[in-house]
């Protein structure tokens, strides 16, 4: 028995299939399941697990609405780099011993962008503290000058 294609919506709203995306995310599907789930149903090309993931990361961040603010369709972050590294700094300057995780949870970011940033920025945990790396003297001065 044949399976029937999937039916075709051209111009199909974006806004529709970013209710499917939450949709598929309310149910604890992951982004690769919420984009085959989503071709299958609307028409292939219809939605691209990054587009996914990124919705994922802003819903798991608590941001709920279906705007276009936030969401790159390119490789780079949609925050722009500069704004990122100042908050973060500003996290680490408050509390020193602040984990990783719980910088991009507040900063509604990817845990591995705030490590990636952390490396560049030159800090190193060191005994449960982030602390500069004396190896790599005034980076954070260069990195946040830009």
């Amino acid at each position: 028995m044949a399976s029937n294609p999937a039916p075709d919506f051209p111009d199909f709203p974006p806004k529709h299939i970013r209710h499917c995306v939450y949709f598929e995310f309310s149910k604890g599907s992951t982004p690769q399941q919420a984009a085959k789930k989503i071709n299958e149903t609307y028409g292939q090309e219809t939605a691209n697990v990054k587009q996914c993931s990124q919705w994922f990361d802003r819903f798991r961040a608590g941001d709920t609405s279906m705007g276009d603010q936030g969401i790159s369709l390119s490789t780079t972050s949609a925050r722009p780099v500069q704004t990122q590294v100042e908050d973060m700094l500003k996290l680490l300057s408050s509390n020193s011993r602040v984990s990783s995780k719980k910088m991009a949870q507040q900063l509604g970011v990817s845990h591995d962008t705030i490590l990636r940033n952390l490396r560049e920025l030159g800090y190193k945990a060191k005994r449960g503290q982030w602390t500069p790396d004396t190896r790599r003297k005034n980076i954070a001065t260069r990195k946040t000058q830009k």
